[in-house]
């Protein structure tokens, strides 16, 4: 029996003081440590006990040899020392997922832990503060049912500048707000916007300890991963051919995200991976952790068909302003004539230096100005260049030029500081000085929010996005987890033209809704917190009457547009909730009592067994009880599947169906 040999196991390994801790416990991570050294002792001591020895040890020949890794996974399962929690649940027939590596399964992780809630349960006073608590679950495949077939919508609420109204009649203009689990409502869009997105990006959970979140190395790299996967497979699906999708994350898990997101899109549709300058280099020399200062953070970009990788971005705004560049030095005093000076030159004059100008006329400048001297020349200069963009220029060496232009550049070396007009193979003029290629300043400028100035091309690295100060952007404050508008813009922008659809599956504050809103653009933004679905609703509501942070005055936002607000009808969601925030053992007992009578209960378990064991059920300690109430639900039922919205257990109002059956395109009421 199985439970037999666990218990001759344990006995065993009681011989053995070092496994053996000052409370009399068995010290698994030890043993197991031992085991993969191959201990002799520990061997030694396995090898003699007959049942012991059948199953780690094989015999080759006249020796036996010792299956360290068999004996690791069992020393690993939850049912070698369980718990008193693991011990009742194995008496009343409760499943759960064994420890192992998810990356490539199809189990799926339901819940997931934000940013600034927990993963695991805690009893300590920092952790009880926190408003909503979250349990990381996992459910294997065959325990999939209906789990993520369409849900219905509830409590729908039209918002415009006017106030809040009804609304019955959905269409694909409408903006969306929906309140529920990401992955649930990720599945329910599928039937309405599969190929239609043109933008999806997400903030997820970057899986640090500064988020948080107590978890241990099995979430970091199997759960967390696993529950990116389930997402990230319908997130493709939902994407247009053109279709981006951009995750921010740090670069603890940068990497195991890059590898999954290969798997799931395809290496060859991965665009480019940003990195993010998120504050300024740190000055000081205090106590700090070793090693390089990370002030950075990654940017991943994957295409849904890397067909389209030549279209898929707005051309138009992949460009950003900078500052004068000073190798843009000449300027031309008379066209007609090639002659040409020193934009210096220039800029002693408009400051009041008098001729003749040399290579240390900048002395005098110092004198007249002091130390802000190199500030006020550079101001100067940049003046004359942006008023003059048509007349100023730099000289450039082309890399490997062809014969025909190796011949120009030749000839215009005989020709000493003077300007060479030539003429390329298609009758085009080209300029050349000592031989280096004439570049105009007019040539770098581009159209940029409407104003045209100097522009260079987005590269892999952002360094001129300000992450001071954003904290009250679109009155909304959010710890750890918010975005700059002009972040948020800018991916917008490269990704999306007016009317195209961008998603937001962690919604968090709402950045991403409200940027894509002033921008004109469709957008879906889906949060389970009610903290924090509260917290974009209200900035939502703030944007469409005006409000005037983030990137508001850049753009010139007053107001305007509409969305909708809408939550997934709860059914056994409702009781994970009223779990979370009990406070006291004997209101979780008579909950245990409702959910008995009342939820969706895991068919695979033992009814019988769990209504004998209400005892053994009081004796667990609060985390333990409200661990196996949430465990017992069916996870299959969270939700009001829409198949069921004629139900009348589900009392789904007239209005709400009328709305339903608009959205999934089914009108036979």
């Amino acid at each position: 029996m199985k439970g037999s040999f666990y218990d001759v196991l344990i006995n065993t390994l009681q011989q053995d003081s070092r496994f053996i801790s000052n409370e009399g416990i068995l010290l698994k991570n030890k043993i197991k440590e031992y085991a993969l050294k191959m201990d002799s002792s520990l061997i030694d001591l396995l090898f003699e006990n007959e049942i012991i020895r059948e199953k780690f040890f094989k015999k080759v020949g006249d020796n036996y040899i010792f299956d360290k890794v068999e004996f690791s996974w069992m020393i690993n399962n939850k049912e070698f020392l369980p718990n008193n929690y693991t011990k009742y649940g194995n008496k009343i027939h409760l499943a759960t997922t064994n420890d192992e590596y998810l990356m490539y399964k199809n189990d799926v992780v339901l819940t997931f832990p934000y940013k600034d809630c927990l993963l695991e349960f805690d009893s300590t006073d920092e952790n009880e503060k926190r408003d909503e608590i979250f349990y990381n679950e996992s459910l294997a495949s065959d325990q999939i049912d209906v789990l993520l077939d369409p849900k219905v919508f509830t409590n729908i609420n039209y918002h415009t500048k006017d106030g809040i109204k009804k609304y019955n009649n959905f269409n694909l203009e409408d903006n969306l707000l929906i309140k529920g689990n990401n992955l649930l409502v990720l599945a329910s869009l599928l039937p309405v916007y599969e190929g239609k997105i043109k933008c999806i990006y997400w903030d997820v959970l970057y899986n640090t300890n500064s988020d948080y979140v107590p978890y241990n190395d099995s979430f970091k790299h199997s759960s967390w991963l696993v529950m990116m996967k389930n997402r990230l497979e319908i997130a493709k699906k939902l994407l247009k051919p053109d279709g981006l999708i951009f995750i921010s994350i740090d670069d603890n898990e940068q990497a195991y995200l890059s590898v999954l997101m290969d798997e799931v899109f395809g290496r060859d549709n991965s665009f480019d991976k940003v990195s993010i300058q998120t504050s300024a280099s740190q000055g000081g020399f205090g106590d700090v952790n070793p090693g390089l200062i990370s002030n950075t953070e990654n940017l991943l970009i994957y295409i849904k068909d890397k067909n389209y990788k030549k279209t898929c971005f707005n051309e138009d705004n992949m460009y950003i302003k900078k500052d004068y560049d000073e190798n843009y030095k000449y300027i031309m005093t008379d066209l007609k004539k090639l002659e040409y000076t020193n934009i210096t030159y220039l800029a002693y004059e408009r400051l009041g230096i008098k001729k003749p100008y040399n290579n240390s006329t900048w002395r005098k400048v110092k004198e007249k100005y002091g130390d802000e001297y190199k500030k006020i020349l550079y101001k100067e200069k940049a003046i004359i260049a942006l008023t003059n963009k048509d007349s100023v220029f730099r000289t450039f060496n082309p890399n490997k030029p062809g014969n025909e232009l190796k011949g120009a550049l030749q000839k215009s070396l005989e020709r000493k500081d003077e300007i060479y007009i030539d003429k390329d193979s298609k009758g085009n003029e080209r300029y050349i000085l000592n031989g280096e290629i004439v570049l105009f300043y007019s040539k770098v400028f581009k159209n940029i929010n409407g104003e045209c100035v100097p522009a260079r091309r987005l590269t892999t690295f952002w360094d001129d996005l300000a992450w001071e100060g954003i904290a009250r952007e679109g009155n909304v404050k959010l710890n750890r987890g918010k975005k700059p508008e002009k972040l948020i813009k800018r991916i917008i922008e490269i990704a999306t033209n007016k009317n195209d659809i961008v998603l937001d599956a962690y919604l968090g504050s709402g950045t991403t809704c409200a940027v894509a809103h002033k921008l004109g653009r469709k957008y879906i933004g889906i949060e389970q917190l009610d903290n924090h679905f509260s917290k974009s609703l209200n900035r939502m509501k703030d944007v469409i009457n005006g409000e005037t942070s983030g990137i508001s005055s850049e753009i010139n936002w007053s107001g305007g547009g509409t969305f909708l607000s809408m939550e997934v009808m709860s059914n056994n969601q409702k009781y994970i909730d009223k779990i979370t925030h009990e406070k006291t053992k004997k209101n979780i007992t008579n909950l245990f009592n409702e959910i008995i009578k009342n939820a969706y209960i895991n068919n695979m378990l033992s009814m019988d067994n769990i209504l004998k064991s209400i005892e053994e059920f009081k004796k667990l300690e609060l985390k333990n009880q409200k661990k196996f109430l949430i465990n017992i639900l069916d996870k299959n039922m969270l939700y009001v599947n829409y198949s069921d919205i004629e139900d009348k257990d589900y009392q789904v109002s007239s209005e709400d169906k009328k709305f339903n059956y608009s959205f999934y395109g089914d009108h036979n009421e």
